[in-house]
């Protein structure tokens, strides 16, 4: 078996942890037709059924099981009567894994050893929506890690023993799509247009878009909030600006959109991140 360590984030936990909770749900609940989400979910039912819709296929939720819901994809779920439920809205801060997550097209039930070890967090999920506690948030992250390995690890095992191929088609295109990715490295603060950036490589804006996208499992759009993101989170660890600071030099004219932003994709307000940068409660 090849070892292939994954990269520890230096500013950043693993995970961001977006939104949680135990609910029951009644058929109002239902959207058989779903919507589409960019995070991913992790649901552990309880008394009750439900039902995920896929695609093509469904997938009945067994009470006492955990699953692992794709983000990134539409899906649909429904219940004919109630079910209870513990729920995780979470992405990974990781590039590495995050484009591996965003791969996975099927809903996967958690091995069973996993499921076993875990049950006893899930049922603090009903603290998150208060501001977890440090013990529950750094739990929280060793899960989600425990849960990842065991979904993505083989792939990891696969690339570090299968390194790309220099002459491959992939190779190729990361090369085609070089000036972009500069490009948007030096001037994502001014959220430039799609076509301005497509023009740096030559190809239209709608196939530029869907090869950008396959090679780096991110949207140009969510490459450059990812960069926006991490500079907010550095700024606002140093402590040396307001929130209304570290929005203008993120990029957001508008502070109370940037805190909706950062909260979205942090899963904690940009003061709560301040504090826990700080070491506060």
């Amino acid at each position: 078996m090849v070892t292939s360590p994954i990269p520890t984030p230096v500013h950043e936990p693993w995970f961001a942890v977006l939104d949680g909770g135990i609910t029951r749900c009644d058929r109002h609940w239902s959207q058989p037709q779903g919507y589409y989400a960019d995070y991913y979910r992790c649901y552990a039912p309880g008394a009750g059924q439900a039902v995920i819709h896929l695609g093509a296929r469904s997938w009945r939720l067994r009470p006492g099981a955990m699953y692992f819901i794709p983000g990134y994809r539409r899906v649909g779920y429904a219940t004919a009567r109630s079910f209870t439920v513990r729920w995780l809205h979470f992405r990974s801060h990781l590039l590495e894994l995050e484009g591996l997550l965003s791969q996975i097209d099927t809903v996967r039930p958690w091995p069973a050893p996993l499921a076993r070890r875990w049950q006893p967090l899930l049922q603090r999920l009903g603290e998150i929506r208060d501001g977890p506690a440090p013990s529950l948030a750094h739990a929280l992250q060793a899960m989600l890690l425990d849960l990842t390995i065991a979904l993505v690890g083989p792939d990891l095992d696969h690339q570090a023993a299968h390194p790309p191929d220099p002459t491959s088609g992939g190779a190729a295109l990361l090369e085609r799509l070089q000036p972009a990715v500069r490009y948007l490295e030096e001037n994502y603060l001014q959220n430039p247009p799609l076509a301005r950036i497509a023009a740096l490589t030559g190809l239209s804006p709608t196939y530029f878009h869907a090869q950008f996208t396959r090679l780096f499992h991110l949207s140009p759009h969510h490459y450059m909030l990812r960069l926006r993101m991490r500079q907010a989170r550095q700024l606002l660890a140093e402590g040396e600006w307001s929130v209304r600071e570290v929005a203008r030099q993120s990029g957001y004219a508008n502070v109370f959109y940037f805190s909706r932003v950062f909260r979205r994709y942090f899963g904690l307000s940009p003061r709560q991140a301040r504090g826990q940068a700080a070491g506060l409660p």
